[in-house]
């Protein structure tokens, strides 16, 4: 349908079980830079901005705009490096990265991509399952694409970079490794 509504929820959330506890739907009157008709799209928000990234039209789409709430206007964003189109994947925002999961094009995907937001050019880093320990070895400890630094107690390697986003995903795949191999 290409449209979009803003639910105020401030007056809800105060008062849920309140007569007065409604919520206002606004319909967005954009018109500049609008996105083409699209479904199986990601959506992620950061700050008052709302993003969507990729999709399926009349075909597999694979591109970035972002709402800002505060001005009530969509723009294009450019991505360099955009992973293959898809639908039916899943965003959300890392440590100012936008993390983009899985999807579906004919066939499933399995790769995890990282559009990093801290940068001017909106590189994006896609990890394939089966290169993954590599891929993480080689931005882990690159002071270019680091967002984060470890401070060691070790005279040979005083200081590790790393990408908070990937730091994450490692620690949730630990977890989900070890929640499988358990005795639930």
């Amino acid at each position: 349908m290409n449209e979009m509504h803003i639910f105020d929820m401030a007056n809800f959330l105060a008062n849920p079980s309140a007569a007065s506890g409604t919520v206002l739907c606004t319909k967005v009157n954009a018109t500049e830079n609008v996105p083409s008709t699209r479904w199986g799209h990601a959506a992620a928000t950061y700050g008052n901005k709302l993003y969507i990234v990729g999709g399926r039209n009349e075909q597999d789409i694979i591109d970035l705009h972002e709402f800002d709430v505060d001005v009530m206007k969509w723009k294009t964003i450019d991505m360099t490096g955009a992973p293959k189109p898809r639908r039916r994947h899943s965003a959300v925002f890392v440590s100012g990265a936008l993390v983009m999961f899985g999807g579906f094009d004919g066939s499933f995907y399995n790769d995890l991509n990282i559009c990093d937001f801290s940068r001017p050019a909106k590189q994006v880093i896609t990890i394939e399952p089966s290169t993954i320990d590599a891929d993480y070895k080689s931005l882990v400890n690159s002071q270019e694409s680091a967002d984060i630094i470890f401070t060691l107690d070790h005279p040979a390697r005083p200081q590790v970079h790393g990408h908070k986003a990937l730091i994450l995903f490692r620690a949730i795949e630990k977890e989900l490794v070890i929640e499988r191999s358990g005795d639930h």
